[in-house]
């Protein structure tokens, strides 16, 4: 059993990929940390597949899970995390925002800490007026709704116990896997904790969150507070406690 799995769900990231194996792989390796990263080839066009698969046959912590069609980024998310290894378990996204240096120190709070899930906190971003106006009303809505004591709802990586995933077991397949699972560990009473950190532009690609994510999140958002029982229907619910 490795010490971490990082899940990196990956959909037409190739031109980011490279760097981000190479930057995240030296970061781990200086803090001394047993890890694996599990790449997801979530469905995509271009030439992410083929870089993963390359990288995975030179490097024993590089493992490939391949998603024929694109089912949504918490889909990619649970297809990496169902064989994952790790005593820690974790995900983040493949494109380059968040400093690799960061999650080290997710992870190293997270267990220094004896937290059951920690995160980033995004204080100071580089994405774009839009991104930033979505992400404002999405933990608005959030925080009013559900009295969440925690921001930045979508910040990755997430990295969390093992015994908390297999606690909360996520389903959603789209955007809402970030707010299942805060919901979910609040439920539980886990504990929680976040690093502040700065979020970069992009430097590669192109981002996929726009009008479809918000439409997502208002009706799992809708479904979660007003129709609880048909989102458990829909989603799953909490069976197990830690």
């Amino acid at each position: 059993m490795r010490e971490l799995s990082l899940v990196i769900p990956l959909y037409n990231e190739a031109d980011n990929i490279s760097e981000l194996i190479e930057t995240l792989s030296r970061a781990l390796d200086k803090e001394k940390i047993d890890y694996e990263l599990v790449l997801v080839d979530n469905g995509s066009c271009d030439a992410t597949g083929d870089l993963i698969e390359k990288y995975s046959r030179t490097n024993n912590r590089i493992r490939k899970v391949t998603v024929v069609k694109n089912r949504g980024y918490g889909w990619g998310i649970i297809k990496g995390l169902e064989g994952a290894c790790g005593e820690y378990l974790g995900f983040m996204c493949g494109d380059g925002q968040i400093k690799p240096a960061d999650v080290v120190k997710v992870y190293r709070k997270l267990t220094e800490k004896r937290l059951d899930l920690c995160k980033v906190r995004r204080v100071f971003r580089e994405d774009g007026l839009q991104r930033k106006v979505i992400s404002f009303f999405y933990n608005a809505i959030f925080g009013v709704l559900f009295k969440a004591h925690t921001d930045d709802i979508n910040g990755t990586p997430k990295i969390f116990a093992r015994r908390l995933y297999e606690a909360l077991k996520p389903v959603s397949k789209d955007w809402f896997i970030d707010a299942e699972i805060i919901l979910k560990c609040a439920q539980l009473r886990g504990k929680v904790g976040s690093v502040p950190v700065t979020f970069y532009k992009r430097k590669c690609g192109s981002t996929n969150v726009g009008l479809a994510t918000i439409m997502e999140f208002l009706k799992n958002i809708t479904l979660y507070y007003f129709m609880p029982e048909k989102f458990r229907r829909e989603h799953g619910d909490v069976t197990k406690r830690l």
